[in-house]
């Protein structure tokens, strides 16, 4: 393995290759907001949130266990044990939607007890997705990620549009979501050769404790910090609707949407290529090497996270009165103020990066939870000042990158001791 890191032609190819599904579901907006308006997107979105959370945390961070370990028949016990927990926690999931709606205090339009079994479906498929994304990246099979997120973005924006002519509204939403995830999570294991066949006859009460007493303070650090790193990206719908009801959730979270994800997209085809030269190196014993690469991830991805949620913040501002109705005015300010919040969120991803890899599993913690802070502490002041919803994106953005930068400097100063 080189210092140099990985070549720029490299994460280039998974950049144009990750771009695809990411330009699918960006052109589509435009046509979706005319097909549902604020409130409706708002509630589907809501429902979407709360199950991408669960999906997110539902591997309890076995997945990230792959990355580092050496054994085949490690990984055999850690891939089974982390489909089980996926299991347990779709259910989980699906028991705590229906306790809401018997304790009516799910959001209006969630109320239908109907919806409890698309939140197992969803939760368990999505959740599986990201088990087998993890194998994927991990023996640099990208090609199998790229062709498994541009079926599901497809299936999303084909089922979203001749479901919302057909006037579904949520139900479709609903039914696409679900589709889409299993379609996804097919074509990845067809696209990816899994390490080992899966025999489930040979998963037992004792392969799984194994596995989980093996890797209990990763799962109660990092796989707690799991449910918790959805909450800023997805979690802000749940209190912006205190503020704003369910139509400014829907316009908030669609100029989320717009500025966040080709960003992300820059930013994760730098961190996941970078990722998989450093737990070679860590793997092969070379920390100097590790280190190397772990400075050129952070220098890289604070640069091209700010450059690029500024820019896409400031095109969808200026672009607004051509892409969208005046039913959704207001998304192109929404947009632009959420820049700095964008940049932030974004600056966390190689610092989790690195602490996972190191096995700096409280930090994990410690930087889930600053995040979690950030998100809502603004959001929460912004409300209770009374302010419009581009100031309270504004007021979250700066602490997120005040939160950001002191985690920065500790992962500098991760990779520097593991030299020592």
């Amino acid at each position: 393995m080189s210092s140099a890191g990985p070549s720029a032609s490299l994460i280039g190819r998974f950049a144009a290759g990750t771009a695809v599904p990411q330009l699918i579901v960006a052109v589509s907006i435009p046509l979706v907001t005319l097909l549902y308006d604020p409130t409706v997107l708002g509630t589907f979105l809501i429902f979407d949130a709360y199950c991408d959370i669960f999906a997110f945390g539902a591997t309890l961070a076995l997945d990230k266990a792959l990355y580092v370990t050496r054994s085949p028949r490690g990984s055999r016990d850690l891939i089974r044990a982390t489909l089980i927990s996926i299991t347990l926690v779709s259910l989980l999931a699906g028991g705590f939607f229906g306790a809401g709606i018997w304790m009516e205090i799910t959001t209006e339009g969630l109320t239908q007890p109907w919806l409890i079994v698309p939140v197992v479906l969803l939760v368990w498929a999505r959740g599986a997705y990201y088990l087998f994304q993890s194998l994927s990246i991990r023996a640099s099979r990208f090609g199998a990620v790229v062709v498994a997120e541009s079926t599901r973005a497809a299936a999303l924006v084909i089922g979203r549009i001749v479901l919302g002519l057909l006037g579904y509204g949520l139900a479709g939403l609903v039914v696409t979501s679900i589709a889409g995830a299993w379609i996804s999570v097919s074509a990845l294991i067809q696209g990816a050769r899994i390490e080992g066949r899966l025999q489930w006859r040979t998963v037992t009460v004792a392969t799984y404790r194994r596995s989980v007493a093996r890797h209990r303070e990763r799962i109660l650090f990092e796989g707690g910090g799991q449910f918790l790193r959805q909450l800023p990206i997805r979690g802000p719908v749940f209190a912006i609707t205190i503020y704003f009801a369910a139509a400014g959730a829907g316009l908030y979270s669609i100029a989320f949407l717009l500025c966040y994800r080709p960003a992300e997209l820059i930013v994760r085809s730098v961190t996941e290529v970078f990722r998989t030269s450093m737990a070679e190196s860590i793997r092969a014993d070379q920390y100097e090497v590790a280190r190397v690469l772990g400075e050129d991830l952070l220098r890289r991805t604070i640069l091209s996270a700010a450059g690029a949620s500024v820019l896409m913040g400031g095109a969808i501002f200026l672009a607004e009165d051509i892409l969208f109705s005046a039913e959704w005015s207001g998304v192109g300010s929404v947009a632009l103020a959420n820049a700095i919040y964008v940049a932030g969120l974004l600056m966390l991803r190689p610092i989790q990066i690195i602490y996972s890899l190191y096995g700096r599993d409280r930090l994990s913690l410690l930087l889930e939870g600053g995040a979690v802070v950030a998100c809502f502490g603004g959001i929460f002041l912004g409300g209770a000042m009374g302010v419009s919803l581009e100031i309270v994106c504004v007021l979250s953005g700066l602490v997120m990158v005040f939160v950001a930068v002191p985690l920065a400097l500790a992962a500098l100063r991760v990779l520097r001791m593991a030299c020592a």
